[in-house]
């Protein structure tokens, strides 16, 4: 089984899934810790977390033949309560140009100590950036 083929089979669902091809650390074990409650206490917003979102990449027979799990640091800014009760956050990030991503809590997780001393030293380079980024204008 090639590389490929293994993306395919491998489930971004499952809590074992590291297999990426954006991203070979990728630790899905990271994610489904936070809750609404560690968000709202000590005013952790705004503050700087990790994001994930799944990407497929379909040919044109609408068969997927490659799935990644994409990771971006980001800013969160805004919980967002709709009506039936669901809450999504609103996270902001990009260097150059701000894009927004809205997310449930399941896909949010708080930075790493590897990744927590990047963000103290200013080296956002090393953090994840692997959502759309526009270039400077």
């Amino acid at each position: 089984m090639g590389q490929i083929d293994s993306i395919i089979n491998d489930s971004p669902d499952s809590p074992d899934s590291t297999i990426n091809v954006y991203n070979k650390n990728f630790n899905m074990k990271l994610y489904g810790q936070l809750t609404h409650e560690d968000l709202e206490k000590n005013n952790a917003i705004p503050e700087f977390y990790i994001a994930y979102n799944k990407k497929e990449c379909k040919n044109k027979q609408n068969t997927i033949v490659n799935k990644s799990n994409l990771e971006q640091y980001g800013k969160i800014t805004k919980k967002i309560i709709y009506e039936n009760g669901d809450i999504i956050y609103q996270m902001d990030y990009g260097h150059y140009n701000f894009h927004e991503s809205f997310l449930p809590i399941e896909r949010l997780r708080k930075l790493t100590e590897e990744e927590m001393v990047y963000h103290k030293n200013n080296q956002f380079w090393k953090l994840p950036q692997q959502f759309y980024q526009s270039a400077p204008s």
